[in-house]
């Protein structure tokens, strides 16, 4: 790529920790979706580093066909479906929720179309309206709850429909304030895929009218932005998926991602968590035995063992009254701020040399994320056209897939030793 690490000390704690921060709260979120090592989830749009084990999709299958599939007799045709599922290129999240929507599919056929559903989610683009708000000042007499739209970015279908000044009261029926924009309204419009309509509430001009708006990209929202507030978080991404899901049949046991969110930041790797997994609460788990078969128990001691990969990092998790994390990869959001409190580096001594790291880090981002997407995109039009992947394509995606998990992992790195940084001035005066 030609690009140059800031600071080798910083790219070398970025490397040992890239991988599996959301793969981790993936598998905890979804320990009933067992994936039994086919394919791998790429960082920022499609299939990751590990392309075998999966048969290629064979030409004239369609999204139903593959669904019957998932409901076989025979667990090998199980396996294979849900490897072309995985595998399919042009795959939407709202396609599978549709899929998902067909009358006498069974527990097992809805569990692993939740667990593809996810892995799509998580390598394509998330949904933008491409508004920018007013920010809060006292001295403005702003409404400290008010969603005031200042600008719609062009190039947004929003453009079209939202105005400067319109408030934002609510999304899909559910309403929204500015003190919940990342609770609220940020994940309900992330969860949905760039293209899907969404019904936005607002006030104009004293009236309260609700508007269709056609979701834009947030790759290309961020990319306008140049970047201000940085790419979606792990914890951005867990929301959404989080109301995503909501409108998805539900069948198997939901652990919390928000509530294990804030539980697992405060742990060291490799530490067991408690949560009692008991009849009547979480205690029906459904997913795959160590057999290969489907399974569904009740009761405080119910088990489930499984693998994810995201990339080359691997989490494993098993589910038995305690949620056992064993990860030598795992990275959480909160984790490499905690981990490198003791880290004194030379080269980020004040705010404006983390501040000139952390611009860089973000320009190289977006340049990365730009590329990945052209590539992307151009290969899977070419999919679609009835063409044929070249290899040379696949090693490009996952090298540039790799590129970006290092430099979001460098980006924590760098904000927290910003943080670090400042909370030492503050207390030097």
């Amino acid at each position: 790529m030609g690009r140059t690490r800031d600071l080798s000390t910083i790219g070398a704690l970025a490397r040992a920790w890239a991988g599996s921060a959301v793969a981790v709260w993936a598998c905890v979120a979804l320990a009933p979706s067992v994936v039994r090592g086919q394919g791998g989830l790429g960082a920022a749009g499609g299939p990751g580093p590990d392309w075998g084990g999966a048969p290629a999709v064979p030409a004239g299958v369609s999204l139903e066909e593959l669904v019957d599939r998932l409901g076989s007799a025979v667990y090998a045709q199980r396996e294979s479906a849900m490897a072309q599922l995985r595998n399919r290129w042009g795959l939407r999240v709202a396609e599978i929720a549709q899929a998902m929507e067909r009358p006498g599919l069974s527990a097992e056929q809805l569990v692993r179309l939740e667990q593809i559903a996810f892995e799509v989610y998580m390598r394509t683009p998330r949904g933008a309206m491409g508004v920018q708000f007013q920010n809060f000042n006292a001295q403005l007499n702003v409404d400290p709850e008010e969603l005031r739209i200042v600008q719609v970015s062009d190039g947004f279908p929003a453009k079209n429909v939202l105005q400067p000044d319109d408030v934002i009261l609510g999304i899909d029926g559910h309403e929204v304030q500015r003190r919940s924009l990342e609770g609220a309204l940020r994940p309900r419009v992330i969860s949905r895929d760039p293209g899907e309509v969404i019904q936005v509430t607002v006030r104009r001009s004293g009236e309260r009218v609700t508007l269709p708006v056609e979701l834009g990209s947030w790759e290309t929202f961020d990319r306008n932005r140049a970047l201000v507030s940085g790419p979606l978080s792990d914890q951005d991404l867990a929301q959404g998926w989080q109301v995503r899901r909501e409108g998805l049949p539900q069948a198997g046991v939901q652990l919390p991602v928000g509530e294990l969110d804030s539980e697992l930041a405060s742990r060291s790797p490799g530490r067991q968590i408690s949560r009692e997994l008991a009849a009547g609460g979480f205690g029906k788990a459904l997913g795959v035995d160590a057999g290969g078969e489907p399974s569904s128990k009740a009761g405080e001691r119910t088990g489930m063992e499984g693998q994810l990969r995201w990339g080359q990092g691997r989490a494993a998790v098993v589910v038995r009254g305690q949620i056992d994390i064993r990860d030598q990869f795992w990275r959480n959001r909160g984790q490499p701020r905690n981990f490198i409190r003791d880290l004194e580096d030379p080269g980020l001594t004040d705010p404006a040399s983390a501040k000139g790291v952390l611009m860089r880090l973000k320009n190289q981002l977006s340049e990365l994320v730009a590329e990945r997407r052209d590539v992307w995109q151009n290969l899977n039009n070419s999919v679609l056209a009835g063409g044929a992947t070249t290899e040379a394509s696949k090693r490009l995606l996952s090298r540039l897939d790799e590129e970006i998990m290092s430099l979001r992992t460098e980006l924590a790195v760098v904000d927290a030793r910003l943080r670090q940084i400042i909370e030492a001035e503050g207390d030097k005066r």
